[in-house]
C-alpha cells in the first residue's frame, strides 16, 4: 500500500478504482455529462470508460464557465467520480461544482501520483485529513 499526504480542497471520503489521465482533463468538455464516459481523442484509451464510483487523477483542469454546471449534471445523473486528486491547485469553476455537488477533493500530493498509481488500482481518499491510499492492482 501506498499513502500520499495531499491539501484538502473539498472535505469527504471516497473509495473506487483509480483513472488516471497524466494529462489535463475538461470536465465540461470531456466527460459526458448523461453516461459519465470519458470522450474526445484527447483521452486517448481511457476514451469510454466511465467515470462513476471512481478515483480520478489528473494533471490540471481546463476550466470553462460552463464547469460547475457540469460537475452539478454529472453528480445529479448519478455518475460522478467518488473523489478527485489533481496535481495541481483545481480551478474555482471544479471546486464550486464539486463543494455543491458533494465530491472530495485533494491536490498538490506529496509524490508524483503517475509514478505510484495506474488506472484500475484501489484508492482511498479521505480528503478531510488529506490522505489518498493506493493498494496496487494485483497483476494476474
Amino acid at each position: 500500500m501506498i499513502e500520499m499526504k495531499a491539501k484538502c480542497i473539498v472535505k469527504g471520503y471516497g473509495e473506487g478504482e483509480a483513472i488516471v489521465l497524466n494529462q489535463s482533463l475538461s470536465i465540461f468538455g470531456q466527460i459526458n455529462m448523461l453516461t459519465g464516459e470519458l470522450m474526445g481523442h484527447d483521452v486517448g484509451e481511457l476514451r469510454g470508460k466511465c467515470v462513476k464510483g471512481k478515483i480520478l487523477f489528473f494533471t490540471h483542469g481546463m476550466a470553462a464557465s460552463g464547469t460547475v454546471i457540469a460537475v452539478n449534471e454529472i453528480a445529479s445523473n448519478g455518475v460522478a467520480p467518488a473523489a478527485i486528486v489533481q496535481v495541481t491547485y483545481p480551478d474555482t469553476p471544479t471546486v464550486q461544482g464539486c463543494i455543491m455537488s458533494g465530491i472530495p477533493v485533494v491536490s498538490q500530493p506529496d509524490m508524483n501520483p503517475f509514478d505510484h498509481v495506474k488506472t484500475g488500482d484501489w484508492v482511498e481518499v479521505d480528503s478531510t485529513r488529506g490522505i489518498v491510499r493506493v493498494i496496487p492492482k494485483k497483476n494476474k
